[in-house]
């Protein structure tokens, strides 16, 4: 049996509909960054002092990933890393390990102190 491939455009996109759904029910408001903005994915808005912040979303869709995330461009503010866990992708037995999606929202300056 070969290995699968998915579109990986597909889950990414909705992990950014997650994000922004997930932000906008917790009272902040949230709109997507215009198209081919590589630097960042949302834009989270306070309505009263009127500051915004910039969001990167990174995304893996495998719940048996190895749980890292590459990251290149350090642009955002912030960077939500989701785990979209839709299944195991590296076993033998691909749909059975399927749970709910975890955010973890990580601030630029802990996300290049990591890495460098």
């Amino acid at each position: 049996m070969g290995r699968r491939y998915l579109d990986t455009q597909v889950p990414s996109e909705g992990a950014v509909c997650l994000v922004q759904g997930m932000l906008c029910r917790a009272g902040i408001p949230t709109f997507k960054a215009p198209a081919f903005r590589a630097v960042y994915d949302l834009i989270a808005v306070n309505p009263n002092t009127k500051n915004s912040a910039t969001i990167q979303v990174k995304s893996r869709f495998q719940t048996d990933c190895d749980r890292s995330f590459v990251v290149n461009k350090f642009g955002a503010d912030f960077f939500v890393f989701v785990f979209l866990n839709m299944g195991n992708w590296y076993s033998r037995e691909p749909y059975v390990d399927i749970r709910e999606p975890e955010f973890y929202i990580v601030p630029k300056a802990e996300v290049f102190y990591q890495t460098h």
